[in-house]
């Protein structure tokens, strides 16, 4: 019996030997490693009736090739402070980009440029400088994915942290998991999650989830613990990012349907010159290196399965730690907090404007006009110049994003600009905007 059951472990290495063999002749390792040279560990202070704390996740970067970068994706829970039932407190102004360790003079702040209250768990970063201190990472579309497609997660899980009271945030102090697309499409109301078994945990929030070929699919949202039935994670879908980036002009680097950059230039001497990339951000593909033999691959594999199925045996004898589902983490901090904001608002100006000296509250997306049904800032029904639903505005750090719907008599900013209908424009904190005429104006608080 017992060497029955040596045969059958045998085969099973030699099984996931082959596997990672097959796998691994159409991954391109470098590029997966290469990218933790994109992620950094986001963090800030707060305070509450128990002391201060600092909140921490990971995020990375995106813009173009052979640019300094300054834009950066993570999660909304990331950058959002809640009280012990959940409850949104408020939001950072500013946050801070971790590139070495808090006691390093490489930690520099960033804006919160943007935070989605809307269901969809995504903000946008923007550092008060650009830097060279990381690379940005190509996106490219979820919906590229397929089902068992290899993938992997990066990002600075709490449990990989050290003791030493620090958090190392280096390129090599990066965590890679890798596992398979277990669900192409997974739902929590509206918004879509790329369904992965690739290891997760607190602190991985806002980390890309990559390709095999280093190209940017989701963004590493939440994990389920094992011992509550599945080991599954869900990657929000990077589309959402690209949408935005997209609407606000901001530059990205688009990855072909296969997830590699596109052909690089030919010089007259047969070498090649850095990758092109184009207004639209996607650069040209760049041929495979021949890889090592088939042999290193085999041996390489064997020896992974080996440990992987001497690390299973270990832990199936230890009782697993619960992993409740990812939201950042908190750690001890005797520093004073920043100031949270809990909104941005407008109010009402206008010598003859029936709203006049009203304050109102922005959060998420936020409609103006005449029509109760659709707006949550509403005119009577016979303001003159007013449509049903007019303009939307929607929260920023710095002010607001002010967008005409196609309204009869326009929108305008305070110097008379009329904006162009459908394309968002940003508002600074106390500049104004106007519906029609200057009697129905708005101010930015």
């Amino acid at each position: 019996m017992k060497t029955t059951r040596k045969w059958i472990s045998l085969i099973l290495i030699l099984a996931l030997a082959f596997s990672f063999t097959l796998t691994s002749a159409s991954a391109d390792a470098d590029a997966v490693k290469d990218a933790r040279n994109s992620v950094v560990r986001v963090a800030f202070p707060f305070q509450d009736e128990t002391g201060t704390y600092i909140q921490q996740g990971s995020g990375f970067f995106v813009g173009k090739e052979g640019d300094p970068v300054e834009y950066i994706i993570t999660n909304a829970h990331v950058v959002t402070v809640t009280d012990s039932q959940g409850n949104i407190i408020g939001y950072p102004d500013e946050v801070f980009i971790v590139f070495d360790d808090f006691d390093s003079a490489s930690t520099v702040k960033a804006k919160v440029l943007y935070i989605f209250t809307d269901g969809v768990d995504l903000a946008v970063l923007h550092l008060e400088a650009p830097t060279t201190l990381r690379k940005p990472l190509p996106l490219r579309s979820a919906k590229d994915v397929g089902i068992m497609d290899t993938i992997y997660a990066l990002g600075f899980p709490s449990i990989a942290d050290d003791s030493s009271g620090y958090a190392p945030s280096k390129m090599e102090d990066v965590t890679i998991t890798e596992g398979k697309v277990t669900k192409e499409e997974f739902l929590d109301g509206s918004t879509q999650y790329l369904q992965i078994d690739a290891a997760i945990s607190s602190g991985n929030s806002g980390g890309p989830l990559l390709d095999e070929n280093g190209a940017v699919v989701g963004i590493n949202t939440m994990g389920i613990d094992p011992e509550h039935g599945t080991g599954f994670g869900y990657a929000l879908y990077i589309d959402y990012a690209i949408d935005y980036f997209n609407t606000m002009g901001y530059p990205y680097m688009a990855a072909t349907g296969g997830g590699t950059p596109s052909d690089p230039t030919q010089t007259g001497d047969g070498g090649t010159t850095s990758p092109t990339v184009t207004d639209g951000g996607v650069p040209a593909p760049v041929p495979a290196p021949a890889g090592p033999a088939w042999y290193v691959y085999l041996a390489i594999g064997i020896a992974v399965a080996a440990v992987a199925v001497i690390v299973y045996l270990m832990l199936d004898r230890k009782k697993k730690q619960a992993m409740p589902a990812d939201s950042g983490y908190t750690v001890p901090l005797g520093k004073p907090t920043e100031a949270i904001r809990s909104g941005r608002q407008i109010t009402s100006i206008g010598q003859t404007n029936v709203l006049s000296g009203k304050t109102y509250p922005v959060r998420g997306k936020t409609f103006i006009g005449r029509d109760p049904a659709s707006c949550q800032i509403v005119f009577p029904p016979k303001t003159p110049g007013i449509s049903g639903k007019h303009c939307m505005v929607q929260e920023l750090t710095q002010g607001l994003v002010v967008t005409d719907l196609g309204s009869s008599y326009g929108t305008f900013l305070e110097n008379g600009t009329k904006l162009e209908p459908n394309k968002p424009y940003t508002i600074l904190t106390g500049e104004a905007f106007f519906l029609a005429s200057k009697d129905n104006g708005f101010r930015v608080k």
